[in-house]
């Protein structure tokens, strides 16, 4: 990024409201300030309302019909900060901090979901479960940077040193009560009360560190460099049987203390050359190596895992002139489980229902081909291959018990896809701008776990996006516009049977005072869209299942910035954005 100029500064104000069945707002703020050798950075962001979610599933069983249907109330309260400070201690040599943290702590989420069983015959069970969670989690990440330009052509080395810190509580208490018509014959569902209480305390630390070089030479650039993570993964997690005793012991069999631990050394190069003023290439590998362990301590259960990646990336340009351009890539990625999956411990959602993680997943390899093609920016076109090898999904399977659900991440399917993408963007009419995407591909999926699920599947699949911009005024300061999307009906690689689905948004927007005051009106998802909705078939048994997520909303944005719109501080990633991004998940 570019220097900021000295002396100088400017900030950002920005609020949004948003009304979906409930009210939801943000406040945001960003400062830049710059001062001969000095260069610091915050912002702050904070929400605050409720939102709302719904889910409707429906299971065939031989001898019953499950419906069910949940619909719960959630609250938000959160407080978001960043800060950084660069310091140029001479010429070529800067030393730098960041601080990031987040605080989470909202009231609670309540939810009510409503079973009702059906015979052959006609009788009914009614199971009504009514639920309440509470939750806490506080974030504190830290990083250290020190950039040393070695020479006046490029050549610097970047070391970062992160620290991260998480820490999250989560208690959940559910009362469910059935009850039966006369003439109800299954024995498995007879008239009684159930109440449990879940009670969780999860802590993350990670530490990593990064050397990154950057070494021009005449003709090549070369990038190199090595990191090295370490993360340690506490879960404490203890089930109580409220129903008889007002103050129970936890029960043994249904709590679990977990810890895991991973380790992980990478290391890197690259290099780029051009060859005339027509061709570029670019290749590049990467080498990990990673350890885990996962002790259950409760269960009596270690897993451990040592394993070895290459991941090579090669990348070829050809520009014959200005307007056109074809590339072809080439790349392995991984993609490691989240911490919150690794974890085998049973949360239980009500008497007939958990969700357990598992400490044996393994991480997706995915594999890229692509060739594509550019004119001058007002047309694209690419030709994919991807292909996903350990691919890894949620699976609802039937319990130990009869009727109980058990739903797990698997590393149960792997899949290909080979598809064309079409994009366009027009805006040689003054008062509109268009922008649109066609994505035509097929797909083939095959099974780990049949017969729990279908064998394979194949199916072709679509999808067409388009975005509108109207200027209705000369200066383009007044703009409106829609954005629909539409993804076909067909077979998804995790082995389901996805419907079509409609997409449809629509804005306005004024820019204000030299375009530094920006008022915003949007509508979002207006043909209210389900969250999923899908058919697959485990253990035999035909399951329907959809769910909306509350984001059919009229929002309304509020920005102001003042100062000098030239600063670009620079925000760095830190070495442990990946561990980051698997914190929740």
């Amino acid at each position: 990024l570019k220097k900021p100029k000295n002396d100088s500064w400017n900030t950002t104000v920005q609020s949004t409201y948003r009304q979906a069945e409930y009210a939801l707002g943000w406040l945001n703020h960003t400062f830049d300030y710059s001062r001969h050798e000095l260069s610091f950075f915050s912002s702050t962001s904070y929400s605050n309302g409720s939102y709302a979610n719904e889910s409707h599933t429906s299971i065939y069983y031989p001898d019953v019909l499950w419906v069910e249907r949940s619909r719960g109330k959630g609250y938000q309260n959160a407080l978001g900060i960043r800060a950084g400070l660069d310091w140029d201690m001479c010429k070529n040599w800067t030393l730098g901090a960041q601080y990031t943290g987040s605080y989470d702590n909202p009231p609670h989420y309540a939810g009510r979901t409503n079973t009702l069983l059906n015979d052959a015959q006609g009788h009914l069970a009614h199971i009504t479960t009514n639920g309440r969670n509470k939750s806490q989690s506080d974030l504190h990440a830290y990083n250290l940077h020190s950039i040393v330009k070695l020479d006046s052509i490029g050549r610097k080395i970047s070391v970062d040193m992160d620290f991260l810190d998480y820490d999250s509580k989560r208690n959940r208490d559910f009362h469910s009560q059935t009850q039966t018509d006369p003439g109800w014959k299954i024995a498995y569902f007879t008239d009684s009360k159930y109440a449990a209480r879940n009670v969780g305390h999860r802590k993350i630390s990670n530490y990593a560190f990064r050397v990154d070089v950057e070494h021009p030479t005449p003709g090549l650039n070369l990038n190199y460099g090595f990191k090295f993570s370490q993360s340690h993964t506490d879960n404490d997690f203890k089930y109580y049987d409220i129903a008889e005793e007002a103050d129970p012991d936890p029960d043994p069999r249904r709590s679990d203390a977990f810890r895991f631990r991973e380790r992980i050394g990478a290391a890197y190069f690259s290099a780029r050359k051009k060859f005339g003023e027509k061709w570029q290439t670019k290749l590049g590998l990467r080498g990990e190596h990673t350890q885990t362990r996962g002790h259950s301590i409760t269960l009596h259960r270690i897993d451990t895992h040592s394993y070895f990646q290459l991941f090579p990336t090669a990348y070829l340009m050809y520009r014959p002139n200005a307007k056109h351009s074809y590339s072809l890539s080439y790349g392995r990625r991984i993609w490691r489980p989240g911490f919150h999956s690794l974890n085998p411990f049973k949360f239980y959602t009500s008497a007939y229902s958990y969700s357990s993680g598992n400490p044996d997943l393994k991480p997706v390899y995915t594999t890229n081909l692509e060739f594509s093609y550019n004119y001058n920016d007002f047309l694209r076109a690419a030709i994919w291959y991807t292909h996903d090898k350990d691919e890894t999904s949620q699976v609802t399977m039937l319990g130990e018990k009869p009727y109980e659900e058990v739903t797990t991440r698997l590393n149960y399917f792997d899949d290909y896809d080979i598809g064309i993408w079409h994009g366009l963007q027009y805006d040689a009419i003054s008062w509109c701008r268009i922008q649109m995407g066609l994505r035509l591909f097929y797909q083939h999926s095959a099974s780990r776990i049949y017969p729990i699920t279908p064998k394979s599947m194949d199916s072709f699949r679509g999808g067409f996006g388009m975005l509108n911009n109207f200027f209705l005024n000369a200066k383009k300061t007044f703009i409106a516009g829609f954005l629909f999307k539409y993804q076909s009906p067909g077979k998804s690689g995790d082995l389901r049977y996805n419907y079509e689905r409609y997409h449809l948004n629509a804005f306005c927007k004024l820019l204000l005072r030299n375009r530094d005051l920006q008022i915003s009106i949007k509508g979002n998802n207006l043909t209210k869209e389900f969250g999923y909705h899908h058919r697959s078939v485990r253990n035999h048994l035909l399951r329907y299942a959809r769910a909306y997520w509350d984001d059919r909303y009229i929002g309304v944005s509020l920005l102001y910035r003042f100062g000098n719109k030239k600063i670009e501080v620079e925000k760095r990633a830190g070495s442990n954005r990946e561990e980051r991004n698997r914190l929740n998940s």
